[in-house]
């Protein structure tokens, strides 16, 4: 079952090559130091309820529910915006 680290790991990789940023741009965007940055990517450290909001608030086409719950799909419909 995934996590809200494992989908936190997808998102990045969408970001990544739908809208050409580096893991250290991203980073930055969400006010993060690259270290903790890093152990997120790892899995040593848990995403919090914080920066997931944060990420939600800042890409806003993308889903809290599938974030937080894996249900629905990551991106939002064109309608739900």
């Amino acid at each position: 079952m995934q996590t809200v680290t494992d989908r936190f790991k997808i998102i990045n990789d969408y970001i990544k090559k739908e809208l050409g940023r580096t893991n250290k741009q991203l980073a930055n965007t969400l006010c993060l130091k690259p270290s903790l940055f890093s152990e997120i990517m790892n899995s040593r450290t848990k995403v919090s309820l914080e920066l997931a909001s944060k990420l939600l608030e800042i890409y806003s086409e993308l889903s809290s529910e599938w974030l937080l719950t894996g249900a629905a799909e990551m991106l939002k419909t064109e309608s739900s915006f």
